[in-house]
């Protein structure tokens, strides 16, 4: 169920309808964590971040990779944590960074 419910946000990111897809992605989630099917859990967290990304919400696309990398670690899915930690090191220095790659001040 989980599944076939992502794979419908995932149809819905790639016609850029970002928020959409995000509903569709968390709800899958919800349905995971409810079944305790840990894979889909991380799945679905990478699927948030993807989406995160298009919208250019780098912090909070950082926060559901990494919940996928730890995931996929504890797992013992390599490739898919491999993967990960690329992903999470190239937003990073995004994190706080405008659309324009330009560092954010932070507020005094």
């Amino acid at each position: 169920m989980a599944m076939q419910i992502g794979n419908m946000g995932s149809v819905l990111r790639d016609e850029a309808k970002y928020d959409r897809a995000l509903t569709y992605y968390r709800e899958a989630l919800m349905v995971s964590m409810e079944q305790g099917h840990q894979i889909g859990i991380a799945d679905q967290h990478s699927n948030i971040a993807y989406a995160l990304v298009q919208k250019q919400e780098f912090a909070l696309a950082l926060e559901h990779f990494r919940q996928a990398k730890s995931l996929y670690v504890k797992l013992k899915e390599d490739g898919k944590a491999g993967l990960w930690r690329e992903n999470i090191a190239t937003l990073e220095p995004m994190r706080n960074s405008d659309e324009n790659g330009k560092p954010i001040n932070e507020r005094s």
